[in-house]
């Protein structure tokens, strides 16, 4: 699903689930850009999230509980600070995912 938020091209994933959450995610094509999709983690923060479309789309994005995972911004393996996370609650409680007979 291509989707547009404030002009920007955002590619949004799947919903997945596990251990009982559902997660939904989506990755900012001009937050890709501004890093040319480097996973090195002094070129997600300099070039990244020390950018003012990172800090605008984390500022918005965090009143919505929408993330940039602190595993993918801990300086420990790859960095994507394009790559935002839905961690709030699930409409009616969690959701359960499962195998349709239809």
């Amino acid at each position: 699903m291509n989707l547009r938020w404030f002009g920007t091209p955002v590619r949004f994933i799947l919903p997945f689930s596990r251990l009982k959450q559902v997660r939904h995610a989506l990755d900012f094509g001009n937050l890709y850009q501004l890093v040319n999709g480097s996973g090195d983690p002094n070129v997600n923060l300099e070039q990244g999230r020390l950018n003012p479309a990172y800090k605008q789309i984390a500022e918005i994005g965090a009143k919505y509980n929408w993330y940039n995972p602190w595993r993918l911004s801990d300086f420990v393996g790859i960095a994507e600070c394009w790559h935002f996370e839905y961690w709030g609650p699930v409409a009616g409680g969690y959701a359960s995912v499962h195998k349709s007979n239809t």
